[in-house]
């Protein structure tokens, strides 16, 4: 004789099948045995008391039914990115009175007129020699290519 019990299978009629109303008992007994304490739910039965709080049930029958169905175990990923953002907003708003205002005023500035001077003659002693204006401006010759000038002026300005 076989160790081996007879089980009944169960098929799926549609996308996911009613849970058994067997089911639905043992989980809302569960419910009621905790007294619906969703954190103490959440942690028993390892799931989100984020998710739980989100979708109160009004009584065992309602969070046996929701579990089952999977309305509590939700995508981790998405439910923490919920709270990042939710996170987010709060440490932003207990920092915003802390921000002291401040204005931003954008100058436009000319170089002084002596130092375009003395790019220029610079470019003239090396003769427009890149290379040359590298070493003695300290700038990667690269750099001088890219935006090769077309004569002192031109070098003095950039």
């Amino acid at each position: 004789m076989s160790s081996l019990r007879r089980t009944a299978t169960r098929d799926a009629s549609g996308p996911v099948a009613a849970p058994s109303q067997a089911d639905v008992v043992k989980f809302a007994r569960v419910y009621t045995l905790h007294r619906g304490d969703l954190d103490r739910l959440g942690r028993l039965l390892g799931l989100s008391p984020a998710m739980l709080r989100d979708r109160p049930p009004r009584n065992a029958t309602e969070f046996a039914t929701a579990l089952l169905a999977g309305d509590y175990t939700g995508d981790t990923t998405e439910l923490r990115r919920k709270l990042l953002r939710k996170r987010l907003s709060i440490d932003l708003s207990a920092m915003a009175p802390q921000l002291k205002p401040t204005t931003t005023r954008e100058a436009v500035a000319e170089a002084d007129p002596d130092a375009i001077r003395a790019a220029a003659r610079a470019y003239g002693a090396a003769g427009g020699d890149l290379a040359t204006l590298a070493g003695l401006c300290r700038v990667p010759q690269h750099l001088l290519e890219i935006s090769r000038p077309k004569d002192a002026e031109d070098f003095a300005r950039k």
